[in-house]
């Protein structure tokens, strides 16, 4: 694959070494216990134990390349991903995790996505060549946000528009995304995953014997629970307002989702509005199965499709009654987008009520919230919409850890300062930068990370929810922010101790 721009290729071995300290810093952890799943790989002629933990990866375009770097150190540290999902680019990466690890689940993927990563041209998937040149001027000309060219920039940012109304107009984006959609569906079906069968006999642990549960491990989750892994790809469904997750979801809008290609999954997911055209599904299932699974979303087809038969025969006889010509009735169509728009870091996504037997580990962008935050500014127009935007892809996913506080033990944000979402034209030495940034956040994770600490918090909360459900109206001792006393007898040892 060519490299991006003017620069020369790239060996892998510069991102390696740009990650080595952070590799290093894991590996000096030594045997740190990150989860209650485990098995066992030979390594260099000595058995080696795999820690097994749910990945949820959020969206954030080209800055998706951070997550190839997190996921590296990750697996280094010897971890393995069981379920594993997000959005947009978080989709992207968790479908190139199970691809490229091949067919055995507990195989490293991500030197592999590395390889496919390290010189290929990003530009491509700006497929509509007359967008793209407006697109990448517009962007030089608005540097770092700030107008470097006042009547360039204008003048670009014109010709996009005129650009976009007839793009947007006719394919509801500027660029078609089919360079995208082959290129993925290629990856997927070249490592045998040309079908969500084949994706879901890939999920399965069932080879790895060595699979088991860490002596002394208190859960209700068993073995059997486990031996089937999940992926979760977010995309939105705007015509149903839907917040699609598949492949759980293809029975939606397919008739045999067993057959789907996976590809599309991720193409939808990463379906910026305005920038990529919408999957648009023509035809949905339909019969009593497919009403029954749509009510499980809160959505009746059968209601939907009466409106529309309703509306279609209205504006007919309008026509007849104008003397006009009657046209047939256009056919619904569902359009799927990115769905970061709806959740853009599902990390409730392997959520269970009960103490975990593996932690679900999330990686997003941006410095952390509860210590870094900041106004918005809506001082402008555009300012304003990408204030309501980026409010509105972020809401859902914050709600939810402000309703389960022990998931800010389980997150790691990657730094993204100085990296734009949509700079296709990134060059060789910021890919490094991104991919190394992505390394050190999942460094500093691991080594503050405190699994019997983790577990602590989750009794603890179970206990008082259990407790107030017994008593309702009677107070909760403690705040559930706060974990409760260390549970087992070596971790009150170790309190005294200190």
């Amino acid at each position: 694959m060519a490299a991006t721009g003017a620069d020369a290729p790239v060996d892998i071995g510069r991102y390696e070494a740009a990650a080595q300290p952070y590799v290093d810093r894991v590996l000096a952890l030594g045997a740190k216990q990150y989860s209650d799943l485990i098995s066992t790989v030979v390594e260099d002629g000595k058995d080696k134990t795999l820690q097994w933990v749910d990945l949820v990866m959020a969206g954030g375009g080209m800055l998706g390349i951070a997550h190839v770097g997190a996921t590296y150190v990750f697996e280094k540290a010897g971890l393995r991903f069981h379920n594993i999902g997000g959005a947009s680019a978080g989709a992207i990466n968790a479908a190139l995790v199970v691809t490229k690890r091949g067919e055995k689940p507990d195989a490293p993927s991500s030197l592999n996505t590395l390889r496919l990563m390290a010189n290929f041209d990003f530009r491509k998937f700006q497929d509509d060549k007359d967008s793209k040149a407006l697109w990448d001027f517009a962007q030089q000309a608005m540097a770092d946000g700030k107008l470097s060219n006042w009547e360039k920039a204008q003048g670009a940012w014109q010709g996009l528009r005129q650009k976009g109304h007839l793009q947007v107009w006719n394919r509801l984006g500027l660029h078609p995304g089919d360079f995208f959609e082959s290129w993925i569906k290629g990856q997927m079906s070249d490592g045998g995953l040309a079908t969500v069968r084949a994706l879901n006999q890939r999920l399965k642990l069932d080879s790895i014997d060595s699979l088991k549960i860490r002596d002394g491990a208190a859960s209700a989750t068993t073995l059997d629970d486990v031996r089937q892994g999940k992926m979760v790809l977010i995309a939105s469904d705007i015509t149903t307002q839907t917040k699609a997750e598949f492949p759980e979801h293809a029975k939606l809008y397919w008739d045999n989702p067993e057959d789907v290609h996976p590809g599309i999954f991720v193409r939808a997911s990463m379906s910026v509005p305005g920038f990529f055209t919408p999957v648009t599904i023509t035809k949905l299932p339909s019969g009593p199965a497919a009403e029954a699974n749509w009510q499980k979303v809160g959505f009746s087809k059968a209601a939907a499709d009466k409106a529309w038969a309703e509306a279609a025969a209205a504006k007919a006889a309008k026509l007849a009654a104008a003397h006009k010509p009657v046209e047939a009735p256009e056919s619904l169509k569902v359009h799927l987008v990115d769905g970061g728009i709806l959740s853009n870091f599902p990390i409730n996504a392997f959520h269970l009520p009960s103490v975990p037997l593996l932690p679900t580990f999330g990686v997003r962008f941006g410095r952390n919230r509860e210590t870094h935050s900041g106004y918005a500014d809506s001082t402008t127009p555009l300012d304003f919409a990408m204030s309501l935007f980026e409010s509105s892809r972020h809401i859902l996913d914050r709600d939810f850890i402000n309703k389960n506080p022990d998931y800010t033990q389980l997150i790691t944000n990657i730094d993204d300062t100085g990296f734009g979402w949509l700079d296709f034209n990134l060059p060789n030495d910021r890919k490094v930068a991104l991919f190394a940034a992505g390394a050190k956040a999942a460094a500093e994770f691991l080594e503050r990370f405190d699994w019997a600490k983790y577990k602590d918090t989750r009794k603890f909360l179970l206990d008082a929810r259990t407790t107030s459900k017994a008593a309702p109206g009677a107070p909760m001792a403690q705040s559930a922010a706060a974990p409760a006393a260390p549970i087992t007898p070596e971790r009150k040892k170790a309190k005294v101790a200190t």
